[in-house]
């Protein structure tokens, strides 16, 4: 086991000296993945929450009388398109609730109707008068939700959120914070806020800027990116102590830039050009006989008005189109940046934090990046030369950094009839060195779908979670337990 204070140098260090613990370099030390459980559920899967401590580990041991030695079932609930499920730490269900529900982090709170309950079913807190819709909710039973509106312009679809609204643990709206916040869809919307583990702080996205709040909602810093080009948002993570914050952006290409109000006024806009344009119609001002030529007049229109109000769109040009990952600290420090491959990311930290792992693909070969936080610089990067269409859907890294590990699904976009549809796990040693290479889904090679995987913090055991599938591995060979 690594400590938890091993920093990169240190890394560096035992790489060079080939003296990695815990790793078999030799042949017949080889470390391999062996299928301990699976479960199969009727329902689709959506969400999932394990153990990610040390101290987590052991309790569960504990209560459930399971030795050192004995797999644990890492799992402590999932939720799925019918409601939350809780298990225990052999892998059965303690309980099971109906309906729709979000998870906190930690797994020991969910969030339904207007309520939150912890674990045990129990109203930790009720609001009739609950505003918006649910957000996010913390380790500690805080909720943070939202107004958003659904709009689909020419050309562009998603969510509009309007301002947030964060509620405390008992229950009160303590905070009414005004942000505007656009999301292409819930996938993106999910990955915009989050609490950090200890429910001291909250990150946020509003469109080219990076939001940081206090457990009060204070604004503890607001950094814009819009000055870096920054035209796209991809991801958002807090590190478990709240120390960090990485954020996944697309930069370059062409960006429209829209002014502030611009969404609030634009359907009222349409209204009003479509409006003007049949009344011109009416009066035989204009003759129109192709609807091409409504739609040409109509946007003519309402670019008037756009222009009358200040609110015009303009095109930028950014240069060539590519992906960044900034690393900052809570304070708002910008620590560093790294170019990456634009598009959807695979990104997790280490438990203590100190630690990215990041996954991305270009054409059929994907790469695996670690990070030191700390500084916001890359440690290493992986780039697969396989040329079989497969791309990181999750990573996770043990205590220490002693693995990475990545769960692969087919390329969306490519033709599967060449490329295996299998999903795969792949772990990685601290200096990248790939140790195991193992097919996870040979059983189900034609359901096509993601592969949430999460490795414990001692290292010993990787679970992994499709639509449908629960899957407990657990590492064998050279010194591990």
């Amino acid at each position: 086991m690594f400590k938890q204070t091993l920093r990169s140098k240190g890394i560096a260090c035992l790489i060079a000296l080939g003296l990695l613990k815990g790793i078999g370099f030799a042949e017949e030390n080889k470390l391999k993945l062996e299928l301990v459980r699976e479960i199969r559920l009727k329902e689709k899967l959506e969400d999932v929450r394990v153990m990610t401590s040390e101290e987590e580990v052991k309790k569960a041991r504990k209560m459930a009388g399971l030795s050192s030695d004995e797999p644990i079932f890492p799992v402590k609930a999932i939720r799925t398109e019918e409601g939350i499920k809780f298990f225990d730490a052999k892998g059965r269900v303690e309980r099971e609730i109906k309906g729709i529900g979000l998870l906190s982090e930690n797994g020991e709170y969910f969030f339904i109707g207007n309520e939150v309950r912890n674990r045990n079913n129990t109203v930790v807190w009720k609001n009739k008068e609950l505003k918006g819709e649910i957000l996010a909710i913390s380790n500690n039973g805080r909720v943070i939700t939202t107004n958003y509106r659904f709009y689909s312009p020419e050309g562009i679809g998603g969510f509009w959120l309007d301002g947030l609204y964060l509620y405390d643990s008992k229950g009160n709206l303590i905070k009414e914070i005004d942000v505007e916040l656009h999301a292409l869809g819930f996938r993106t919307l999910n990955n915009t806020i989050q609490f950090s583990s200890d429910g001291s702080i909250f990150a946020c996205w509003e469109n080219g800027n990076l939001n940081v709040f206090s457990s009060k909602g204070n604004r503890i810093f607001r950094y814009s990116l819009e000055d870096k080009h920054v035209c796209r948002f991809d991801k958002l993570r807090v590190s478990p102590d709240g120390r960090y914050i990485v954020v996944s952006t697309h930069m370059g290409g062409t960006t429209t830039i829209y002014p502030k109000g611009y969404w609030e006024k634009i359907e009222e806009i349409k209204k009003m050009a479509k409006e003007k344009v049949h009344k011109m119609v009416i009066l035989e001002k204009i003759k129109i006989t192709k609807t091409s030529d409504y739609i040409k007049k109509r946007e003519e229109e309402e670019n008037k008005i756009l222009k009358e109000m200040g609110l015009l769109p303009k095109e930028v040009y950014n240069g060539p189109y590519r992906g960044v990952i900034f690393f900052f600290t809570k304070e708002g420090n910008l620590l560093g940046s790294y170019n990456v491959v634009p598009g959807e990311k695979a990104i997790a930290f280490s438990p203590e934090g100190d630690y990215v792992g990041v996954g991305d693909y270009e054409e059929y070969d994907y790469n695996v990046y670690l990070f030191e936080t700390q500084k916001g610089t890359l440690l290493w990067k992986y780039h697969s030369k396989e040329g079989i269409g497969l791309c990181p859907d999750s990573i996770s890294i043990s205590s220490g950094g002693k693995y990475i590990c990545v769960g692969l699904v087919p390329s969306p976009g490519k033709k599967y009839e060449k490329f295996p549809l299998n999903r795969y796990i792949y772990l990685f040693d601290p200096s990248s060195k790939l140790l195991i290479k193992k097919d996870a889904q040979a059983s189900y090679p034609k359901y096509r779908g993601g592969f949430d995987i999460t490795i414990d913090p001692d290292g010993n055991q990787i679970f992994g979670m499709t639509d449908e599938t629960l899957l407990l591995f657990k590492i064998t060979g050279g010194d591990a337990k």
